[in-house]
């Protein structure tokens, strides 16, 4: 977006979302978006560090499931 702030999000593939998030709010962090479940597809929740740089916790949910 023109004028608007210039980020790029990487998502990290982790076996526990929620614990991870938890981790990051221990070390300083804030949670940015709180874990969720899309049911069959992905859990997944974001965290900025100390320093305002927002990284994504995800894990595959869609195990044994074929997509279209």
């Amino acid at each position: 977006m023109p004028g608007g702030p210039q980020m790029v999000t990487f998502y990290v593939d982790v076996d526990n979302p929620k614990a991870y998030l938890d981790k990051a709010v221990k070390l300083g962090g804030k949670v940015i978006m709180p874990s969720m479940t899309i049911p069959g597809m992905v859990t997944l929740g974001m965290f900025a560090d100390p320093d305002g740089n927002v990284v994504g916790v995800a894990k595959d949910e869609s195990a044994g499931q074929r997509h279209a």
